[in-house]
């Protein structure tokens, strides 16, 4: 990886760029695997004996940062929401990487992002003979914390539960940051709904940068919903998941059924 290390931190020298942190990488297929963590972490290292004159961050900190706001492990397969989090710890450059496997050859390729303006800077790329030991850690994924609830507490719309229905619940609001970034997609809770119809817990399952997972958090939890009902037809607690949906064109909150 040295080589490709060496490229990298001219590159990174050339943007004037004084801190930068290495993301696992991705691949082969759409998963975080083994091969990914171990080539990153060795990126790394390599990248640090390139050059003195910028900072390498330690790449814990950025598993560190999701498990402290209980946010899944797999949240950075989204660039946006790993630039955003990179930029919270300070560091103004990002450093990507994306496997593929052709034949028996193993393509890393690796990217440089800008923080501030989120744009992409410069890639490089290298092959390498696979090795039994690179596929076995091919294969090999990297344990993914979801959230989950007790899974004593019945999912609404199974088992006779029906779903609790919204009597109060306001928009999520799309922040200026966000507008400035151009961020789309969903942030996807998982709630309790309790008996009384008011949210008791919250999980994320998918989060959003640039303060759209906080807001969505904090709008939620004053929702109020008409309660469930059991197979008794008495009010019961559930399990439901919640899909907020930010678009540029307009913003709007809207529940998945799940």
């Amino acid at each position: 990886m040295q080589p490709l290390a060496d490229q990298m931190a001219r590159a990174i020298l050339n943007s004037k760029k004084t801190s930068v942190v290495v993301l696992d990488f991705f691949g082969p297929g759409e998963n975080f695997t083994q091969l990914g963590k171990s080539l990153a972490d060795n990126f790394n290292e390599d990248l640090k004996k390139s050059s003195p004159q910028f900072a390498t961050l330690e790449r814990s900190q950025l598993r560190v940062w999701l498990e402290n706001k209980g946010w899944p492990s797999d949240s950075f397969s989204s660039t946006d929401l790993a630039l955003w989090v990179a930029g919270q710890l300070k560091a103004d450059a990002v450093v990507g990487g994306n496997i593929s496997v052709l034949g028996s050859q193993v393509v890393v390729e690796v990217s440089l992002y800008r923080v501030d303006t989120r744009q992409w800077v410069k890639s490089f790329d290298n092959s390498t003979l696979g090795s039994d030991e690179t596929r076995t850690l091919i294969n090999s994924l990297i344990e993914e914390t979801r959230p989950g609830l007790d899974p004593s507490i019945p999912l609404a719309g199974r088992r006779g539960y029906t779903y609790p229905s919204c009597s109060y619940c306001p928009e999520v609001q799309y922040g200026d940051e966000a507008r400035q970034f151009r961020v789309q997609g969903s942030v996807v809770l998982i709630s309790l709904v309790g008996i009384d119809g008011s949210i008791e817990k919250l999980l994320v399952s998918r989060a959003l940068p640039d303060g759209l997972t906080e807001s969505a958090l904090e709008t939620v939890r004053q929702w109020k919903f008409i309660p469930a009902r059991g197979p008794d037809s008495k009010p019961a607690a559930v399990q439901y998941t919640i899909r907020i949906s930010f678009h540029i064109s307009h913003q709007k909150s809207k529940v998945k059924r799940h």
